[in-house]
């Protein structure tokens, strides 16, 4: 199929299916761009802060794996189930 086709093929589709197929498309790309944004993520934690801090060191705790992190900067961005023990 060459351009010269697929700009034929449009020009002829009335303006109701066209605009059909471009929200057929958004959807689509939203859907793809929701999946890769994702599986870029892969860590299911959610990591909530606790205010149970040790010094200098922030408490961050996680809803799913039951886990505590101390960090200085910013939440954990991993799981952390079974690295060690506790502080």
């Amino acid at each position: 199929m060459t351009v010269q086709d697929l700009i034929d093929a449009l020009s002829k589709l009335t303006t109701g299916s066209y605009w059909v197929i471009l929200v057929l498309v958004g959807i689509t790309v939203w859907l793809l761009s929701s999946l890769y944004k994702r599986s870029r993520n892969s860590s299911p934690c959610r990591w909530r802060r606790t205010y149970n801090d040790k010094g200098s060191l922030r408490g961050w705790s996680c809803k799913t794996c039951r886990e505590t992190a101390y960090r200085t900067k910013g939440r954990p961005n991993k799981c952390l189930k079974g690295m060690g023990p506790k502080l």
